[in-house]
């Protein structure tokens, strides 16, 4: 979705796809668990905990890594 948003509606890249980087870490962490058919509870609490945090300061972040980067 970030990545639609950086090349069809003009969002800020650097930021965006910094991120990004949690949901990019989880999906590969998620992905090899599928694989190895190994569970855990922990990475679902983590990533409720990490993504709820992330979404709820995202356009805090974007601004202050836009303005850093620029």
């Amino acid at each position: 979705m970030k990545l639609i948003a950086i090349l069809f509606q003009g969002a800020w890249p650097i930021p965006n796809l910094i991120l990004a980087i949690p949901y990019i870490i989880f999906a590969a962490i998620g992905w090899r668990m599928l694989k190895t058919s190994q569970y855990s509870w922990v990475y679902v609490i983590a990533g409720i905990i990490v993504i709820s945090v992330v979404r709820y300061y995202e356009m805090q972040w974007q601004v202050q890594l836009h303005q850093y980067f620029n």
